[in-house]
């Protein structure tokens, strides 16, 4: 490697400061005025809220990396705190489709506000092409540690 810096110690440190800034934020403020949401489940929440298609839970575990397990734990913790609901589908009685309550809706709407802020600070001062190589050089790092993945 052309570095003394180790990468995962970098992203793990990014990780860190990234999520200490939020807790500094009105991100951190929505989500305790309602105690049994986490960053996870707005997190969760974006991504069924902006999906295109039906959302299922499999399609949760892949976009976060998560195991079925921890998935299931997850959105039963969301369904019983009112944020989704689950539906069958009728094409596949062992599908249940993540559908958002109002609820969460509403707390989306409060979260795109501080995600906004968040994104707008992160790139400051970076050009188009930083932009565009920076995600190029993430996308790799993200498929080299997928491969890793027994």
């Amino acid at each position: 490697m052309g570095s003394d810096r180790e990468i995962g110690y970098e992203i793990r440190v990014l990780n860190n400061t990234i999520r200490n800034s939020i807790n500094s934020m009105k991100l951190n403020k929505d989500i305790e005025s309602n105690p049994h949401t986490t960053r996870l489940h707005a997190w969760v929440i974006g991504f069924v809220f902006h999906s295109k298609n039906p959302v299922y839970q499999k399609d949760i575990e892949t976009e976060f990396q998560i195991k079925r397990s921890t998935a299931s734990t997850l959105l039963a913790s969301m369904e019983k705190n009112g944020l989704i609901t689950r539906r069958s589908v009728d094409h596949d009685a062992r599908l249940k489709q993540v559908i958002l309550t109002d609820k969460a809706r509403k707390m989306h709407e409060t979260f795109l506000v501080t995600a906004k802020k968040v994104e707008e600070n992160l790139a400051r001062g970076l050009s188009d092409e930083e932009l565009r190589n920076f995600f190029s050089t993430l996308d790799k790092i993200s498929d080299n540690a997928r491969s890793m993945i027994i």
